[in-house]
């Protein structure tokens, strides 16, 4: 978590809440399998273990579809904590969705009107990016540039890269009303010279 230090409160928020679920799915369920089953499990399971295994084994063709488009895009984060975000707590969304009777139904109608929009994929279409453009690799990459800067000399411990300095909010903020100031004082120049 130390990656957003100077990250808002709704990240750490976020990160937190995570870490907790993922803590909370691998947990261990060899005794309840057991008291399931009578045997003991060929391997030691947790919950988000027998969720992939469900997910990855269901005959229901769009759910089976869904966990499959999961697996890619979380192969394409370059960071594991992001990665597993999106497989782990992706597939454990995409588990009660199938599996809670309560929320099967609207799930499914939901998906059905969203299939069948063609407003919904037109607006869709301007979004999707490729896996190249995703912030969190981008962020990757800029983590990788302020590592090897360190590492030759050209940065102090401790400083950002320019190219990490766009993912921290306080630094993007620093920066916005630093063009700002900068913009004032060449129009109040250009004011100045207009002048005489």
């Amino acid at each position: 978590m130390s990656d957003i230090l100077l990250g808002d409160k709704m990240k750490w928020k976020m990160r937190v809440a995570a870490y907790v679920a993922q803590k909370m799915l691998r947990e261990s369920v060899v005794d309840d399998y057991i008291q399931r089953h009578g045997a003991a499990p060929p391997k030691s399971l947790s919950v988000i273990d027998m969720i992939h295994d469900d997910l990855r084994t269901t005959s229901n063709i769009p759910v089976g579809k869904i966990y499959r488009e999961l697996l890619l895009t979380g192969s394409k984060m370059k960071e594991n904590h992001h990665a597993s975000n999106i497989i782990d707590l992706g597939g454990f969304a995409l588990w009660v969705l199938l599996h809670d009777t309560a929320y099967r139904d609207p799930f499914f109608y939901a998906l059905n009107d969203l299939a069948n929009d063609q407003v919904f994929k037109d607006a869709l279409r301007p979004l999707v990016r490729p896996p190249e453009a995703w912030y969190c690799p981008s962020w990757h990459d800029a983590k990788e540039a302020t590592r090897e800067k360190t590492e030759s000399g050209v940065l102090l411990f401790g400083n950002l890269s320019p190219e990490e300095n766009v993912f921290v909010p306080e630094l993007q903020q620093a920066t916005y009303k630093e063009m700002q100031k900068k913009m004032k004082e060449e129009l109040e120049h250009q004011s100045e010279v207009n002048r005489q």
